[in-house]
């Protein structure tokens, strides 16, 4: 896991997933404006574990969020 990191997705949209893979359920779609907080990341670093300002959790594929400070 990583520590907590504010990140907007820098997209129009994003899906937010209930596991990291693109066959998961879309719990909803984040908006490019969105702040979300970087909670975690997959293995393979391909994926983001995210919390949204309203508490949802759920992961977004990396590439879509832009990380103000760098993962450990």
């Amino acid at each position: 896991m990583t520590r907590s990191r504010s990140a907007p997705p820098i997209t129009n949209s994003a899906a937010l997933r209930s596991a990291p893979a693109t066959g998961e359920n879309v719990i909803r779609l984040l908006e490019g404006s969105a702040a979300v907080s970087i909670i975690g990341r997959s293995a393979d670093g391909a994926w983001l574990q995210v919390q949204a300002a309203d508490g949802t959790r759920g992961w977004v594929s990396a590439p879509f969020v832009l990380a103000a400070a760098a993962l450990d």
